[in-house]
């Protein structure tokens, strides 16, 4: 299984918590390869990291994002939230063409169960799987084009058809989404994948994605 994080240093105490709880709740797993895509992850963290990955025998590669900036053709402001945020778009461009399926996870999330079962859900026609985001405002999806009764998702975890995104080249269609929006939206990420992707995402059970809102 390919799971996927994106984190800057100030979480990587965050992300460190999140990869012991996959790795510790995912023991008979026969393999896991970590990727982090890493936006200024100093050396330090990396070593600690690695310590943790080595300590349950799997495999962590750190995959520098830290000209994540450079890869927007015109401005963007992420509204408070750190650039870091961005980088699960990147992730089909970023890990190797041999990865044609990810498991993307925020690094403030606790895996509590193995993750098999999510990780072996059918996409079916669909680009992505996430669960509904709780707590949307109506100003937010008329932002990004959405009706009052459209699906809105949670992008802290992503069941990422890899392959698909390559072939249909989703990473261009959520940056030409983001530019259209002027680069400038409330859930950066969230929104530009919400907007972009209308109508190609799967609804994932509530159980796999959860937190205190609902």
């Amino acid at each position: 299984m390919d799971i996927v994080y994106a984190s800057n240093d100030f979480y990587a105490r965050h992300l460190a918590v999140s990869i012991i709880s996959l790795f510790d709740r995912n023991q008979q797993a026969e393999e896991i390869t970590v990727y982090v895509l890493s936006v200024g992850i100093t050396e330090e963290s990396r070593q600690k990291l690695q310590k943790i990955a080595d300590q349950y025998h799997r495999n962590l590669e750190l995959l520098d994002l830290t000209d994540i900036r450079d890869r927007f053709d015109y401005e963007i402001d992420t509204r408070g939230f750190d650039i870091s945020a961005m980088g699960r778009l990147f992730a089909p461009q970023v890990l190797p063409g041999t990865v044609k399926k990810a498991l993307y996870l925020d690094c403030d999330t606790i895996v509590c169960h193995s993750i098999r079962p999510l990780y072996e859900t059918g996409l079916g026609d669909a680009l992505v799987g996430m669960v509904m985001e709780p707590t949307v405002y109506r100003e937010m999806k008329e932002s990004i084009g959405l009706g009052k009764d459209d699906p809105y998702y949670n992008s802290g975890v992503l069941l990422m058809d890899l392959d698909r995104w390559r072939g249909e080249d989703v990473l261009k269609k959520l940056l030409d989404f983001y530019k259209s929006c002027q680069g400038r939206l409330f859930a950066c990420d969230q929104d530009t994948i919400n907007g972009a992707l209308k109508g190609r995402i799967k609804t994932l059970p509530v159980k796999y994605n959860y937190f205190t809102n609902y």
